[in-house]
């Protein structure tokens, strides 16, 4: 009797072990506070993290959450001296290029995933395999819209347009000039135009047996509407011309006010995010926000409350099905993001980089199309 006593004793410990392992602990820092806007922005990332954390309990998830408040001048070894970081399975974070190396060999130490979700100035990520970079540099999203620009409109014409944009800010001319050194490595005829033009001379630049796409080496309203204003010209004289615009995230910006007019151009805007304030699962998430926190969200693109929820979402969910063999990789999940998709690749020897991009398309029939790549 005593030896089954102690066999039942040994067994309601193996299955509270088992218990705690297939919990996820999950570690935020971030700079949490509200002293300035990096305070403000982070607090309602981490808020999105919670929501996400909250929906996944409900689902019968075993999650423990840990915060640490690390601002701008702040010390990282709050959390490397702090004995409940060395337990995460994960921790979300930093916000600041300076702090990354530190909180990168501390996560590479313990074997912690450690997920940078915003832009930083670090090449850590090639060298710790346990970092997994969210945020693209502007020369590689540059290299996928190109890429996706070719596998969409491979029997297209191109009609590059020169704006004479004088804002250097809004210029595109990396990535105008990257899509044509693609287009001369392929043998590709495109013609060029420009805003200066006169109308006949504009709309000589155009195909009437091809599928025209317009595209602009200028991210600013003015030069689209004045880009538009021309295309109605060039459709009132042709109306049988086939066009597409081809365009920038800035472009979400100006969705209230030309709406109507993308879906008239079929326009295309690449992106590594997407938010629909008009989809049903935005309107509940903005809801449930309100609701938990008695504020709205702040008018940011992207959404930063969404983004940490999808951020959330996606690692919590991946370490639950594959433990420690959880690397990001599309294949590895079926997490729908309202916002922000995610997709990561390994950085040679190093972590993972993530590589989600996609079009949204507004169709001519009035449509939203989403194809990711």
């Amino acid at each position: 009797m005593r030896y089954f006593f102690k066999y039942i004793i040994l067994l309601i410990t193996l299955v509270f072990s088992a218990y705690s392992w297939a919990g996820v602990k999950v570690g935020v820092v971030l700079p949490l506070h509200d002293k300035d806007g990096d305070g403000l922005r982070m607090v309602e990332y981490y808020r999105g993290v919670l929501m996400a954390v909250d929906q996944l309990k409900n689902e019968g998830y075993d999650i423990v959450v840990s915060t640490w408040n690390v601002p701008q001048d702040g010390s990282v070894s709050v959390v490397t001296s702090d004995k409940n970081a060395a337990k995460c399975d994960i921790i979300f974070g930093p916000l600041y290029s300076s702090q990354v190396k530190e909180l990168g060999d501390f996560c590479k130490s313990k074997k912690i995933k450690l997920v940078i979700p915003f832009s930083i100035n670090s090449w850590e990520v090639t060298r710790n395999e346990y970092i997994f970079q969210v945020y693209q540099t502007p020369y590689n999203q540059t290299l996928l819209n190109v890429k996706a620009f070719n596998d969409r409109f491979t029997n297209a014409h191109t009609v590059l347009v020169d704006c004479m944009d004088q804002n250097v800010e809004s210029r595109k001319g990396e990535f105008t000039k990257k899509l044509r050194e693609n287009l001369d490595a392929k043998k590709t005829q495109y013609n060029m135009t420009s805003l200066a033009s006169n109308d006949e001379n504009f709309q000589k630049a155009f195909s009437r047996s091809e599928h025209n796409v317009v595209v602009l080496n200028s991210s600013r309203m003015p030069e689209l509407s004045k880009v538009i204003a021309r295309l109605d010209k060039l459709k009132a004289k042709n109306p049988n011309i086939s066009i597409s615009l081809y365009g920038y995230n800035e472009w979400f910006m100006y969705v209230p006010y030309l709406t109507k007019e993308l879906h008239r151009y079929d326009a295309y805007i690449p992106t590594n995010y997407y938010f629909n304030d008009a989809a049903d699962n935005t309107i509940a998430f903005e809801k449930a926000y309100k609701g938990w926190f008695h504020t709205e969200l702040q008018k940011s693109l992207p959404r930063f409350a969404i983004t940490g929820y999808d951020h959330a979402e996606y690692f919590i969910r991946g370490i639950k099905a594959y433990g420690k063999k959880f690397v990001g990789m599309k294949n590895q999940s079926n997490y729908a993001p309202i916002q922000t998709p995610l997709s990561f690749e390994r950085v040679g020897e190093g972590g993972y980089s993530n590589k989600s991009f996609q079009l949204i398309h507004y169709k001519t029939n009035g449509a939203l199309e989403a194809i990711r790549y």
